[in-house]
């Protein structure tokens, strides 16, 4: 597995060391475990953004964003984001189903 070095403030490292601690593993445990959490939160919000730019169907959002489609609805949702509906856009989801 590669390596990379990061600078973190010390604030930050004792809730990391203070997490590893409590979960019984090691800091680059819980480091790779909150990148993984980061990451797909920051997919989600781009396919979201995406989504509500226009650049993208609501299936492709969700997929670019690792999650089925149902799932991203209750995001918009839950987000106070709605459907963007339009005579192009749903000829252009019905294509995407054939």
């Amino acid at each position: 597995m590669p390596t990379t070095t990061v600078r973190l403030p010390e604030g930050l490292l004792e809730a990391l060391d203070e997490m590893a601690d409590d979960e019984h593993v090691d800091r680059s445990t819980v480091i790779r475990r909150a990148l993984e959490r980061g990451i797909e939160d920051l997919s989600l919000d781009q396919a979201v953004e995406r989504y509500q730019r226009g650049g993208t169907t609501a299936w492709q959002a969700a997929s670019s964003a690792g999650i089925d489609l149902v799932t991203f609805l209750q995001e918009l949702q839950a987000r106070g984001r709605g459907l963007r509906t339009d005579e192009g856009l749903l000829e252009d989801q019905i294509e995407g189903l054939e």
